[in-house]
């Protein structure tokens, strides 16, 4: 019996063969290297993503994929090398902003990340996770006023994990 995942991978493999469309094949592409990804297979994920950027830099999916990948093995200077590249080809993807200004934060550059949900917002300003976000940075920055305000946007836009926020201005 197969697992969700090995099901997945059976389905896109098919897919994979089936279409002869690049930009397709490349978020196809993309979901074989999450799920490597998330059965730990990070040697097998970073390929498979590297490919799917191959076939297409402007899949986003796969450089918020990348980003995760390389969030979970590697130093934050390749993270943030990846970041900055992931930028040239996804300027108007509020996930992509979202996960890269994510690895700021985990670092301490809350400035960087502060700029980053920024621009997150500016794309999908009615995602509550953007204000969230933004709390977040604020509240590194020692900006309580600033960052209450966005906890009350997250709020108003009925942002789930409202609580979990909180904790953490």
């Amino acid at each position: 019996s197969l697992d969700k995942n090995d099901k997945a991978t059976k389905f896109f493999n098919k897919a994979l063969k089936a279409t002869e469309n690049y930009k397709a094949q490349a978020i196809i592409t993309a979901m074989l290297g999450k799920i490597s990804f998330e059965k730990s297979n990070y040697e097998e994920a970073e390929a498979l993503l590297k490919n799917a950027l191959s076939i297409d830099k402007n899949c986003c999916k796969a450089w918020s994929f990348y980003i995760d990948l390389c969030r979970a093995v590697k130093n934050f200077k390749e993270v943030e090398s990846v970041c900055e590249e992931a930028l040239r080809y996804c300027k108007d993807d509020p996930y992509v902003y979202s996960k890269i200004g994510t690895s700021y934060i985990s670092s301490g550059d809350y400035e960087k990340a502060l700029g980053v949900f920024k621009a997150a917002k500016q794309y999908a300003p009615t995602n509550p996770a953007n204000s969230a976000n933004l709390a977040l940075a604020y509240a590194g920055l020692g900006n309580e006023k600033e960052a209450m305000a966005e906890f009350e946007d997250a709020k108003l836009l009925k942002y789930a994990r409202c609580d979990e926020t909180v904790e953490l201005i």
